[in-house]
């Protein structure tokens, strides 16, 4: 997968033609905030914000590990289609996601991603068209140039099903103005951060850090079409109760949940489970 992505960005400001100099990060950082959320959610990685006052003019690097910019320059040529040009560095967990997201947009196909994720590109894209800029990604791909004559198309999604639901977990973290715990699926072995009801529970269950439970309430999972009861990866999860779990072997961990959920996942094996 290709270690950098290429944003290229065209078109007036005030009468004057892009160039890195006209645009400061009030115009740029929108765009690429959208298009990190969207790599950061559809290859479920934890949102680190990167916080601190910018000066004018200055371009934030987002992140040292997901999305961090290389270069800016402006071409010389004043009849480049593109006045301003920046170069990011893809840290490796980001990598699958971002050629995905460029896939898409390029119009290639079985190039799903999840809903929420599509929905932060066209929010950065047309947020940038509409101010009369042109954009143009490249990543492995060239896609199209956007542009309000020509806004980026609808990218390919998963389905998704909502229903109440139980996980086992091990508890990592817990805090946040939102009240959330970050947890390791003891099945799959995916990360995932959860919504908790308030405070108190996250008071509950930072008590009980790098311990096993069992966590019930609202899930939203990516499903297999041919089999829509089937669920291959959890996307969102708001916790209503939780159990702990004593000391115990992974696989009676998973029994004490077969048993738990009427058999609901006999035969599913979410290591192997293909999310195409």
């Amino acid at each position: 997968m290709p270690e950098t992505l290429e944003l290229r960005l065209g078109g007036t400001i005030n009468g004057r033609r892009i160039t890195t100099r006209e645009l400061d990060y009030t115009e740029l950082d929108p765009l690429i905030e959208q298009l990190l959320e969207a790599a950061l959610i559809e290859a479920g990685i934890e949102r680190v914000l990167n916080t601190g006052r910018l000066k004018a003019g200055q371009v934030r690097s987002l992140s040292q590990v997901h999305l961090a910019l290389e270069n800016a320059y402006s071409p010389v040529d004043p009849k480049a289609p593109f006045g301003a040009i920046y170069r990011f560095v893809v840290g490796p967990d980001a990598r699958d996601a971002i050629s995905k997201i460029t896939a898409g947009l390029a119009g290639i196909s079985n190039n799903k991603v999840v809903p929420e994720a599509a929905e932060k590109v066209r929010k950065g894209i047309n947020r940038a068209i509409l101010r009369g800029l042109t954009v143009q990604l490249e990543n492995g791909v060239l896609t199209p140039t956007f542009s309000r004559d020509n806004p980026p198309p609808a990218l390919e999604v998963y389905q998704t099903r909502k229903f109440e639901s139980e996980i086992a977990a091990r508890i990592i973290r817990v805090g946040g103005a939102r009240p959330m715990v970050r947890v390791k699926l003891l099945g799959s072995r995916q990360d995932a951060t959860l919504i908790l009801t308030g405070v108190k529970a996250a008071r509950e269950l930072g008590n009980h850090l790098y311990r096993d439970a069992i966590l019930k309430g609202i899930g939203e999972w990516i499903i297999n079409p041919d089999r829509f009861y089937a669920p291959t990866r959890l996307i969102k999860f708001n916790v209503s109760t939780f159990r702990l779990l004593p000391d115990a072997t992974m696989d009676s961990v998973i029994d004490r949940m077969t048993n738990a959920t009427g058999g609901m996942w006999d035969g599913i094996d979410p290591v192997s489970a293909d999310l195409d």
